[in-house]
């Protein structure tokens, strides 16, 4: 039997040669196209998972960066607060003297804030004091801003190397 099929085989196997080749080729061809697909797409994938991963690296630094500043910030405030709660006790004690100081760079700077000198008026009012610090041309032009302040003391400060034209410094207390 194993014999009678082994014949067959032979027999059929010369007419069918040529159908046999074409279809090897083909399928050869097939393979080797799903071959360099594969691999074309295997080295895509490598791409891609090597750069992802320096991606990570790099959110995880900054998340590393960011967790760091957001403690300084938190223990930083937390001293401003306590420094805060100290002075605010020390404002709230009717003997003591208001002091507030602020620092100006530009005189439309200190324009825009008027609004924040009449608050210091008001708060400082009747026995503080307010020390500015200006451009020494700001505070030359700073009339109309301060009109609701007596000027106790003024300093001018040459600053050559800065070719600024120097610093004024301002001691005021409130008018009536």
């Amino acid at each position: 039997m194993a014999n009678l099929r082994d014949r067959a085989r032979r027999v059929a196997r010369g007419p069918a040669t040529p159908f046999l080749r074409f279809f090897n080729r083909r399928f050869t061809d097939v393979h080797g196209h799903l071959d360099n697909q594969t691999e074309s797409l295997t080295t895509a994938a490598q791409v891609l998972q090597d750069r992802v991963a320096t991606d990570v690296e790099v959110v995880s630094e900054l998340a590393l960066t960011l967790e760091r500043f957001a403690d300084r910030f938190g223990h930083r405030m937390d001293e401003v607060l306590v420094e805060l709660r100290r002075l605010m006790a020390t404002a709230a004690d009717s003997s003591a003297t208001r002091r507030a100081t602020l620092t100006f760079s530009a005189a439309d700077a200190l324009a825009d804030q008027t609004s924040l000198l009449d608050r210091l008026h008001e708060w400082l009012a009747p026995d503080g004091e307010l020390a500015l610090t200006l451009p020494a041309a700001v505070a030359d032009a700073a009339g109309p801003s301060l009109a609701r302040w007596e000027v106790v003391e003024r300093r001018a400060v040459a600053r050559p190397e800065s070719g600024a034209g120097g610093v004024a410094l301002l001691r005021l207390t409130p008018r009536g």
